[in-house]
């Protein structure tokens, strides 16, 4: 028998019981959620930070370093970069050298190529510089190449797109509040175990470079000087640097690193060096210029780009013997 009336009790019963049966479904999904989150949080906590960053030891880098400066223990020697400095530069060695044990820090990273560099490294040497003005030598290294239009490769996109350099993004901010949004972030860190921070930076892998590669012609028929042929938002982030250096007070050393004979026959650096000339009109700064010095053999070499250890020990040398110069 139907109820004759919406009103009549065995229909308020029937919607009692919906709303009864709605809530308990709802409490069911919330609690849910709330268990994946917890279970989230437990198993990124070992990843806690890492999944912002575009690998590990990019991670223990910068976050290090900033927690170096927060307390205070400013770091005198900055080297910074791509893989060239990543590689080419024994930082424990250089410290040794120039007697700044405890005082130098490597924040190069593969693929950090000047695009990648004016989200990932820039922006941290201007806090640095507005939260601790005093006296500091900043050593920056780039392969030539990382500066040709059309240059672009994997790595320096994955710089790029990193939460870690994600200026305000409320999509990474979303993220950050709740684990289970980042868990797949996580995963790879996950399943290999995080090494230490002195592992990590003491980390001399073999990547190489890939990507696009572009010869840089020497001569120009319209009568343009040979530096117009490098992309100008690439060398631009390097005029932004100096400018923050020169502003700041702070040594700046650029680095030209040695490449191999093969590499030589494919690479020219003439535009590079044009452009670093013009430079010198509006920025202080030291050029070491190791791209064809003779100091580095064939045997120095890993691959065409970067130096093994007894070559990293070689160029570490010459560059502890410049910052002691000055």
């Amino acid at each position: 028998m139907f109820p004759s009336s919406i009103f009549s009790f065995e229909t308020l019963c029937l919607d009692f019981r919906m709303m009864r049966d709605g809530l308990r479904t709802l409490l069911c999904t919330l609690a849910v959620v709330v268990g994946a989150e917890l279970v989230s949080r437990y198993l990124t906590s070992s990843a806690d930070g890492v999944w912002e960053y575009w690998s590990e030891d990019a991670f223990f880098s910068f976050s290090e370093f900033h927690k170096l400066e927060s307390k205070g223990m400013r770091q005198e020697v900055v080297v910074c970069g791509d893989s060239t400095g990543y590689h080419d530069i024994d930082i424990n060695e250089l410290a040794n050298l120039t007697g700044r044990v405890g005082k130098t820090w490597n924040l190069s990273s593969p693929g950090n190529f000047p695009l990648a560099f004016r989200v990932s490294t820039l922006p941290l040497l201007r806090r640095t510089a507005e939260s601790d003005p005093q006296e500091r030598t900043i050593v920056i290294s780039f392969i030539p190449a990382g500066l040709v239009p059309d240059f672009e490769t994997p790595s320096e996109k994955s710089i790029i797109s990193a939460a870690a350099c994600a200026d305000r993004d409320p999509i990474v901010e979303i993220r950050r509040m709740f684990s289970l949004l980042r868990l797949r972030l996580c995963l790879k860190y996950l399943i290999a175990p995080i090494g230490s921070p002195t592992e990590i930076l003491n980390h001399r892998g073999g990547e190489v470079l890939i990507g696009k590669k572009r010869e840089i012609k020497t001569v120009r028929s319209d009568g343009e000087p040979v530096s117009s042929l490098l992309n100008p938002a690439r060398t631009g982030v390097l005029r932004d640097l100096l400018s923050l250096l020169n502003q700041a007070k702070w040594h700046a050393v650029i680095v030209i690193p040695p490449s191999n004979e093969t590499e030589l026959r494919r690479l020219n650096t003439v535009a590079y060096r044009s452009f670093l000339s013009d430079l010198r009109k509006d920025f202080d700064f030291t050029l070491l210029d190791f791209f064809e010095s003779g100091i580095f053999k064939d045997d120095d070499f890993f691959d065409a780009n970067h130096l093994n250890e007894s070559g990293a020990t070689k160029l570490t040398r010459e560059l502890a013997k410049a910052l002691q110069a000055n």
